[in-house]
């Protein structure tokens, strides 16, 4: 839910939507997908219907690491891939 309405927030405008607290820093719209992600994941690997969605739980997975180790690298000195900014980079600082 929290991804979600940081989404609307950036979609619209709405400040204080962007951010988990009022004094915090707006939430990366990139990391609000993962949010959504990692939350849909989760919902499909409840017990009862997780045979028949593993292969989505493992994808999604993958695709939550890649992007953490993606974030990970973009640390290093030197390197610079803004992927993070694909959604809403011209209203990022």
């Amino acid at each position: 839910m929290t991804g979600f309405m940081v989404l609307i927030g950036w979609l619209f405008g709405i400040d204080f939507l962007k951010r988990v607290w009022y004094n915090s820093v707006a939430m990366n719209p990139v990391t609000a997908i993962c949010f959504l992600l990692a939350g849909l994941g989760l919902y499909l690997g409840q017990e009862d219907s997780y045979p028949k969605q593993a292969h989505h739980v493992k994808r999604l997975a993958v695709l939550l690491g890649l992007v953490g180790m993606l974030k990970l690298i973009t640390l290093l000195p030197g390197v610079s891939i803004p992927f993070d900014q694909i959604l809403f980079g011209n209203q990022l600082p």
